[in-house]
């Protein structure tokens, strides 16, 4: 694997995207991955590639693979929650448009979904989500010893393990003004306030969907 060749395929991708030259770009950054599959930068650019030519799916599978590879790169972990923002804002455009359909025979059920992360030290997820969880009008929920978060569709808990590296786009519409105060104040990472994106002290990223 030569780096220095996929950087300069990477510059390649860059100055044609500068052109406004999408495709050719995403063409060069797949060449440059091709030469060094870990080449975080090249996904990252990738994305915003993708983002511009309106495949927002696509783009969000770029900058999954950027945060894999660097899960520190915050320039990739924000391309990705404005990439859902903006998708959530098509998506309340396709709600509009479904409210002036005729209503259905029966009313959907709602479906929480249930996932289970690990962490090494689950206690501090805890501490932080009995704090945090208030400010998002969630409530954090104890069942014979076990806990979980529970929102309006996802309900979440932890195990002992690793840092479970995933990225959770969940509805708040009881998020409270001074949300992001508490969040770092219970030892949060704030990443942007609009909307809302943050990472709990245990490496959960979350995406709020008011």
């Amino acid at each position: 694997m030569n780096k220095s060749d996929a950087e300069a395929l990477l510059r390649q991708g860059i100055e044609l995207y500068d052109l406004g030259r999408y495709q050719e770009a995403i063409v060069m950054f797949d060449r440059a991955l091709a030469l060094f599959p870990d080449f975080s930068k090249a996904y990252y650019f990738k994305g915003i590639a993708l983002y511009d030519l309106g495949r927002y799916e696509d783009a969000i599978d770029a900058y999954d693979h950027a945060v894999a590879i660097d899960p520190i790169d915050t320039n990739a972990w924000y391309n990705k929650a404005a990439t859902l923002a903006q998708m959530d804002g098509l998506w309340q455009e396709a709600k509009a448009a479904e409210a002036s359909l005729p209503p259905p025979v029966s009313a959907a059920r709602a479906v929480v979904a249930r996932i289970e992360l690990t962490a090494p030290e689950p206690a501090r997820a805890h501490t932080f989500w009995t704090t945090v969880a208030p400010a998002l009008g969630w409530t954090v929920e104890v069942d014979g010893g076990e806990w979980s978060v529970e929102t309006p569709g996802l309900c979440f808990s932890y195990a002992a393990g690793p840092a479970s590296a995933v990225f959770l786009t969940v509805d708040a519409p009881g998020l409270r003004t001074d949300a992001a105060a508490h969040i770092r104040e219970a030892g949060g990472t704030v990443q942007g306030e609009h909307p809302l994106v943050f990472r709990d002290p245990v490496g959960t990223c979350v995406l709020v969907r008011v």
